[in-house]
């Protein structure tokens, strides 16, 4: 596997700390999910969560705390999603217009962590900070 072998080399040569080490790391971890091996891909970003925001910045590190966070609901460990989620929201909201895609993609994403918890009320609070759609009606 070729971004284990890159990471590997990455945490030699650079150290577990170095964001370019982070950042290949997140990057294997979100091939693992993707591949639906959201055991092996938690196993590499929970070592690395603490180090997120020290080494990461900018879009970057929102693109990492929302792909933790996609890993952490589907583990049903919602508390832990929570707080990454929602750091990511807020992170995007005060950097980037409300109507952005990736605000609404972290809005999205905390509407789906709610949901999946079974607290119905705080998903609506944020599916009610949702911007209208700018997709115009289909014509009959």
């Amino acid at each position: 596997m070729l971004l284990q072998e890159l990471w590997d080399r990455r945490n030699r040569l650079l150290g577990p700390e170095h964001r370019d080490t982070i950042i290949i790391a997140h990057l294997l971890a979100l091939m693992l999910h993707n591949q639906g091996k959201n055991r092996e891909a938690l196993e590499i970003l929970d070592k690395l969560a603490p180090k997120f925001a020290q080494q990461v910045q900018g879009l970057r590190l929102s693109q990492i705390l929302e792909n933790y966070g996609r890993c952490l609901i589907d583990a049903g460990r919602f508390e832990d999603a929570e707080k990454e989620v929602v750091a990511d929201y807020e992170m995007l909201k005060t950097t980037l217009e409300p109507a952005h895609p990736l605000v609404r993609q972290s809005l999205e994403l905390i509407v789906d962590l709610y949901e999946a918890w079974g607290k119905p009320d705080k998903a609506a609070e944020y599916r009610a900070l949702l911007p209208e759609s700018d997709e115009a009606p289909a014509k009959p």
